[in-house]
């Protein structure tokens, strides 16, 4: 019973409050909404189906001999210090040049860019998709791309460090060089000017303004009373 009433405690205590989210979106309607900062609607072409956006189409700037389109959405939340930004977001096989970014703006605009996780195939023959793990435009850790679909990135900063996933395993771990609170987090499109874009999808935004391990200390909380309450429980069974 005491471990009970702990876990009760735990779940009522202001910790337990920050593992709530300061944004979430899983694009559960007919259209964006309203927290998202789009583009002019010529630059780009989407559309909101299945619990997923997708973007089928970049037109801006338009001009062949830059290489590439490109389009940019964000959105704001209160100012964070300790955070976990994650997405669910994906592409389709392409040739050209494309892009897609996850990343994490700071005060007081949300403008700072603070951490980026991106997956990218530059421009030339031969080139190999590559994922990016940022921080600041100080540090980078760079590595082959998983084939396409649709994958789990996150970026969680805990004190002054981050910690980038992949698909729930540490891709890189990073500094953090500036140290200021997030307040934003914006998806960057980049594809090719003369040819088709492969569509890029997002399946799910979700901001935590903690890394909460608060859930598994709860977990192992109520294991542990299960385990010692049992009668007739022998030291094999505990472990």
């Amino acid at each position: 019973m005491r471990w009970i009433g702990l876990v009760a405690a735990m779940a009522l205590s202001p910790a337990a409050a920050l593992a709530q989210p300061v944004f979430f979106d899983d694009f559960d309607g007919p259209d964006l909404l309203p927290h998202w900062q789009t583009p002019n609607p010529s630059h780009w072409e989407y559309s909101v189906s299945d619990s997923q956006l997708h973007v089928t189409g970049l037109f801006y700037p338009g001009i062949p001999h830059l290489g590439g389109n490109f389009a940019a959405i964000g959105a704001l939340f209160e100012p964070q210090t300790d955070l976990r930004v994650e997405a669910w977001m994906g592409w389709e096989p392409g040739d050209a040049a494309h892009m897609i970014a996850l990343q994490v703006r700071g005060f007081p605009t949300g403008t700072g860019h603070l951490a980026d996780f991106r997956y990218e195939l530059a421009e030339g023959p031969g080139a190999t998709p590559m994922l990016w793990a940022l921080s600041g435009g100080v540090e980078a850790v760079a590595k082959p791309a998983p084939p396409p679909g649709i994958h789990h990135f996150s970026i969680t900063r805990t004190g002054a460090q981050y910690d980038f996933h992949l698909n729930g395993e540490l891709f890189a771990t990073l500094a953090d060089p500036i140290g200021i609170p997030a307040t934003g987090v914006v998806f960057d499109f980049l594809g090719p000017s003369e040819a088709p874009l492969g569509p890029f999808h997002i399946d799910r935004v979700r901001v935590v303004p903690a890394p909460g391990s608060l859930g598994v200390c709860a977990v192992a909380a109520v294991g542990c009373s299960r385990r010692r309450g049992r009668p007739g429980a022998s030291q094999g069974d505990e472990q």
